[in-house]
């Protein structure tokens, strides 16, 4: 972003740097809008299962862990498939291809988006992580669950 001047409001350069990209793996909690989250530098199997295992430490054990997970190979990894069958600590329900507007997750993702990183000049990775780890720390400190005041009518009527 270009700083502000006479006669025009936002400026933006023509270079965009990319310092590279993340991974996030987050869990909802959809009664009180909490949110636990780690952020890391792949997207694979043993990354995966390390978040499984932080959100066991992190929830109560009487809980039934339902998570809704979308389509991507680490979620459907033969080795957690086998070693969840053996001890369901949760349950999964996978999101149809395309659709994941039905996690509502991704709308925690695009509160991230808007609030810390969007027109934010991040210069590393490290500083990526720290904004979206910083966010979510006040994001937990007064979440809450989102309240869908939509009617089934209302919106079957928009599409």
């Amino acid at each position: 972003m270009l700083p502000t001047g006479f006669g025009y409001v936002e400026g933006v350069t023509y270079h965009h740097v990319c310092h590279g990209t993340r991974t996030v793996f987050a869990a909802l909690d959809v009664a009180n809008g909490k949110v636990i989250s780690r952020v890391r530098e792949h997207h694979r199997y043993q990354e995966f299962q390390d978040f499984l295992r932080q959100v066991g430490k992190q929830t109560p054990p009487d809980l039934d862990r339902r998570l809704i997970v979308h389509n991507h190979v680490p979620h459907k990894h033969g080795k957690g498939k086998a070693r969840w069958a053996r001890n369901p600590l949760f349950h999964f329900d996978f999101t149809p291809t395309f659709s994941s507007w039905l996690n509502q997750i991704e709308r925690r993702f695009a509160l991230v988006t808007e609030r810390a990183i969007w027109r934010n000049s991040l210069t590393s990775v490290r500083e990526l992580k720290q904004q979206f780890d910083l966010f979510m720390q006040r994001h937990n400190t007064d979440a809450s669950p989102f309240q869908c005041v939509a009617t089934a009518d209302s919106i079957l009527q928009r599409s």
